[in-house]
């Protein structure tokens, strides 16, 4: 399952934290020590050009699925289920930046050409990208994947074996 929030923009004046902010921040933390393997991922859609920010909750904490996930305080924030499907992954090293993504997505999709997969929605197919480590961690020790929904047959694969 995954929460998903739309990103606001910039209110062009920088303001001091409070009391409030102090207390989403401990509530948020609370959250992140109760799904420990959490990971955040950003999907970009080239026509859309809309980002989303997704967090991994494991189903052995929620195992009802989010009706069973807290309450988000933002009404922006929106805790749903997502049906599995199959991503074709690569990971890469190294800070997250647009020309690294670029170059790691067009090597993954390269090499799925060259494998004959398929993406699930042809070339329309929303490309993620994930990153795992705290922004403190060292560029050459983070680790960062982009992925892509693609179309797999595991019985065909057994089949030709």
């Amino acid at each position: 399952m995954a929460t998903t929030a739309r990103a606001r923009p910039a209110l062009g004046r920088a303001r001091r934290a409070g009391p409030r902010d102090a207390r989403r921040a401990r509530e948020t933390t609370a959250r992140a020590r109760a799904s420990a393997s959490a990971s955040a991922s950003a999907d970009a859609s080239s026509a859309a050009k809309r980002y989303v920010m997704q967090f991994v909750l494991p189903k052995s904490k929620f195992p009802e699925g989010a009706t069973q996930a807290p309450r988000a305080l933002d009404p922006e924030v929106a805790v749903r289920d997502v049906p599995a499907r199959t991503m074709a992954v690569r990971r890469f090293s190294g800070r997250m930046r647009k020309e690294e993504i670029e170059a790691q997505t067009e090597a993954l999709k390269k090499a799925l050409r060259a494998a004959n997969v398929q993406l699930a929605h042809g070339e329309s197919t929303v490309v993620q990208y994930a990153g795992y480590n705290p922004p403190w961690t060292p560029g050459p020790m983070r680790t960062n994947e982009v992925l892509v929904e693609i179309l797999w047959d595991p019985s065909a694969v057994r089949a030709a074996a």
